[in-house]
């Protein structure tokens, strides 16, 4: 046979064979194959290295590649060892549709000028291990063994493995998939009872399809690249595996969706996330997370993460959350939930009010701000205390002032209607409430000012300790006075909410687990 693209004949019995060598329409290196698959060993051709152009001493006709990675017939004696071929150039359409292999298949560092295609084939181990060809074809293909596109694997075209069967790993390290805008390594829908190795110089010009996969070990991406601008690089929607290795990337252009991937181990590092465009996290859960547990590497990670529909989606941080409290990380675990009611409150917030100032806009902001302040969300309970503090310093620091600059008087109608009342409120005292209450003065019996105690019962509602009862700030005698009489509305009224709110999460009512 000369050295030409596609051979004229078909062998399909060892007499079609005979025939081939008797016509000479074979090539010295089909009959070294031959001779090898009878002997049962490797033939390596050349120097085993990659042909680029088809010669008689490389050139193996798809046809009779075929007929040997089958079996043969009953009147070719093969070795059962099969077909474990070297530096080949294999010309025509490799079809091996619905074949049952015998023994290996194993065509390494050769060079298909045409499509295989290996649909609902059955191979032992399938090992393409440095060979380039124009794509790949196996859906629903059985492997009892692993399969093997690495050191140098390369395809332009689709390697698709949907819905195939693995029975050990898939092995891309260092091999090159695709071409922009289609996918590039094509494994929806696929079992591989061993770990997927996409790694160590793996590059994908396209989309990596590994949706509905299912993988009884580790999904390695170590060293990867993948690249599918605008689009996803890795499609791992519905995803089962035990671990996700996301380290070490050297570049991902395109989003990365994990979206209800069940995984025991997520094993990963910031650099690598640091490069996706986007993530897509909806449904996403894990187990244990080994890389880096601080909560602003990891809200980042959130931050970069869209739901469905584009807009926020709560369950990766609920998620995550729950990791880290599995973990024992509680500190981190707070802070991630915290992040979440804002992010979800906002969101909230963003998609039903009519405006900034809208009232559904202010009620839902008043809500959020409260409920944030006072208590985390229900996370830090004891938040409360030091709102109260913080409102109580402020209404003892303005009640202060304004009682040192004369701008109290009693809250009394009885007192302020006295003749020594108004004759001290009407005379030349700077400060008629103090001169008033002073040892040698008409009120010397009258409740004493305190500031401070002034504060805490004017902020806290449930006790009286007589200060608002006998005391009042006064509008008209200064600016403190004027400024403390509207204060007292704002911290009264928040003094009821926080205490509520407290109360209620320190006691469990709205605590979170």
């Amino acid at each position: 046979m000369n050295s030409q693209t596609h051979s004229p004949r078909s062998i399909q019995t060892w007499a079609d064979w005979k025939a081939a060598v008797k016509n000479k329409s074979c090539t010295e290196a089909e009959i070294a194959l031959v001779t090898a698959c009878r002997e049962g060993r490797q033939c390596e051709l050349g120097d085993g290295t990659r042909p680029d152009m088809p010669t008689p001493q490389n050139q193996i006709g798809a046809d009779l590649l075929r007929y040997l990675i089958k079996g043969g017939c009953d009147a070719f004696d093969l070795h059962d060892w099969g077909v474990d071929l070297v530096g080949a150039y294999i010309t025509g359409e490799l079809d091996l549709r619905h074949v049952k292999a015998t023994g290996v298949t194993g065509l390494i560092n050769c060079r298909f000028d045409s499509l295989i295609n290996a649909m609902n084939a059955r191979f032992q181990i399938l090992n393409l291990h440095g060979s380039i060809c124009p794509g790949l074809f196996a859906q629903g293909t059985e492997v009892k063994g692993g399969v093997f596109f690495n050191n140098g694997f390369a395809s332009e075209g689709e390697v698709s493995l949907s819905s195939a069967i693995i029975g050990g790993p898939l092995v891309c390290i260092g091999g090159c998939f695709g071409k922009a805008g289609k996918h590039a390594l094509n494994a929806q829908g696929a079992e591989v009872k061993g770990d997927i190795f996409l790694s160590d110089g793996f590059a994908s010009k396209g989309e990596v399809n590994l949706a509905g996969a299912v993988i009884g070990g580790q999904l390695v991406c170590t060293g990867g690249s993948f690249e599918n601008a605008g689009n996803d690089a890795l499609n791992a929607l519905d995803l089962v595996a035990n671990s996700l290795i996301w380290r070490d990337l050297k570049a991902c252009v395109g989003s990365i969706n994990l979206a209800s991937a069940r995984l025991q181990n997520l094993v990963d590092d910031a650099d690598s996330w640091n490069l996706v465009d986007e993530i897509l996290l909806d449904g996403l859960t894990y187990q244990t997370i080994h890389g880096p547990l601080d909560t602003e590497m990891r809200l980042k990670w959130l931050e970069t993460a869209r739901g469905y529909d584009g807009g926020f989606s709560p369950q990766p941080y609920e998620q995550l959350a729950w990791t880290l409290k599995r973990m024992g990380h509680t500190e981190q675990r707070r802070v991630i939930l915290i992040e979440k009611e804002k992010r979800q409150r906002k969101h909230e917030r963003d998609t039903s009010a009519k405006g900034f100032l809208g009232r559904r806009f202010a009620w839902l902001y008043l809500k959020d701000w409260a409920a944030r302040l006072s208590v985390g969300y229900g996370y830090r309970p004891f938040n409360s205390v030091r709102a109260l503090l913080l409102l109580i310093v402020t209404g003892w620091g303005v009640g202060h002032m304004a009682y040192e600059q004369g701008d109290f008087a009693p809250n009394s109608d009885v007192i302020l209607s006295t003749p020594d009342w108004q004759a001290l409120a009407e005379g030349d005292s700077a400060n008629p409430a103090r001169d008033w209450a002073a040892a040698t003065g008409k009120g010397r019996d009258y409740e004493t000012f305190n500031s401070l105690a002034y504060a805490f019962d004017v902020v806290i509602p449930i006790i009286s300790i007589g200060q608002e009862a006998a005391w009042a700030p006064s509008t008209t005698r200064g600016p403190w006075g004027h400024a403390l009489w509207w204060l007292r509305w704002f911290l009264t009224g928040f003094g009821w909410i926080v205490t509520a709110v407290g109360a209620a999460a320190i006691t469990g009512v709205i605590r979170r687990d």
